[in-house]
């Protein structure tokens, strides 16, 4: 995985610049591949889309900044540029955000489009299972609920591909509902996600696991 240009860019809604990571290139050696659709790779570049800024203390949408500033990762001298602004040159790094960051975005009015509120909900439902992805829990976790019905009818209703459908079914315990989204045929790519959320819904098992 190579690292991309430094961004420095101004948040909508902020005054103080932050930095961004970018990654020239990445590939799936290592990685993990989850029920739940998520991908932790140790050379798979993550870029959230929603950040908090460790100079203002904001949540901010990546595409909604102002670029000021861009120099590459390895320039020491990047900071005697005069054509960077001199207030680019405090600038640190954007924080990566944590589960309440999610929950307070939906609330505080952050939410643009469907596709806004799928991406909240879907982290919120990730963060739900990390403990048992890390080994951490060796029980269902606690998962919001109320959350994973909220984003069963985001998907349903933005169409989103029925696997996904089918693992919050099994999520939820719903066995049946599950196994009924999973009658249909499925393209290649899918089918490790479909036999293996299909093997854990007839066997009664909601954790999340590894395809």
């Amino acid at each position: 995985m190579l690292p991309g240009p430094v961004r420095v860019v101004i948040p909508k809604g902020g005054k103080k610049p932050v930095k961004l990571h970018t990654w020239a290139s990445g590939n799936n050696k290592g990685a993990k591949y989850w029920s739940d659709g998520k991908v932790d790779g140790p050379m798979m570049p993550n870029f959230p889309a929603l950040l908090r800024s460790s100079a203002e203390n904001i949540l901010f949408w990546c595409d909604e900044c102002t670029q000021i500033a861009e120099y590459e990762m390895g320039d020491k001298y990047w900071d005697r540029n005069p054509y960077i602004p001199s207030n680019c040159k405090t600038a640190v790094f954007a924080i990566d955000p944590k589960k309440e960051d999610f929950y307070l975005a939906l609330v505080r009015g952050l939410v643009r489009n469907a596709e806004d509120e799928i991406y909240l909900r879907r982290s919120i439902w990730w963060a739900d299972n990390d403990p048992v992805r890390k080994g951490q829990s060796s029980t269902q976790p606690n998962l919001d609920r109320w959350n994973l019905r909220q984003l069963l009818e985001l998907y349903k209703s933005e169409s989103i591909e029925s696997v996904w459908i089918a693992e919050i079914y099994r999520q939820l315990a719903l066995f049946d509902e599950c196994l009924e989204q999973l009658e249909s045929p499925w393209p290649s790519d899918l089918k490790p996600y479909v036999n293996l959320i299909r093997q854990k819904a007839k066997l009664k098992d909601s954790f999340v696991a590894q395809v």
